[in-house]
């Protein structure tokens, strides 16, 4: 089963000194990564996460202009992995305060969203691909369980 989805804006990044689940324009974008995810779990018929080895693939689309700006895959990868997994254990203490609200309960940090955990991805494609000038920033996501290794 592929779940694919697609979210307006740039991904979340995860960042070395803060975390992403804390600060307020981070966390409102791990939020609409997470209610994306969400939808495309119930379109699909799932209640919970994938607990196989799975394969992700994120595509950012963004105005020419902004490929460079934008910023770095790598970073948009672990924030999209970390935001999709539960939060650590040390980090759901301090998660936003916007997590705590009534839209948001379904997608508690402390649930798993399509990913178990990042250790079983076994797979990542990341590309960013360039949208004409004045097209809004969005991005792509895909994970599919994989049968064997």
């Amino acid at each position: 089963m592929r779940i694919e989805f697609t979210v307006s804006g740039r991904p979340p990044r995860k960042q070395q000194t803060t975390s992403m689940w804390s600060q307020l324009n981070e966390a409102l974008l791990v939020a609409s990564l997470r209610m994306k995810a969400l939808e495309a779990m119930k379109r699909a018929g799932l209640n919970d996460c994938f607990h196989s080895f799975v394969s992700l693939e994120l595509t950012l689309f963004t105005p020419y202009l902004q490929l460079e700006k934008v910023g770095d895959l790598d970073t948009f990868i672990t924030g999209v992995c970390d935001s999709l997994q539960a939060a650590h254990v040390n980090t759901t203490s301090s998660v936003n305060p916007l997590f705590l609200e009534p839209q948001y309960r379904e997608i508690d940090p402390k649930r798993p969203l399509l990913i178990e955990n990042d250790s079983k991805i076994m797979s990542i494609v990341a590309k960013k691909k360039s949208l004409d000038v004045g097209q809004t920033v969005y991005y792509r996501v895909v994970i599919e369980p994989l049968a064997s290794i």
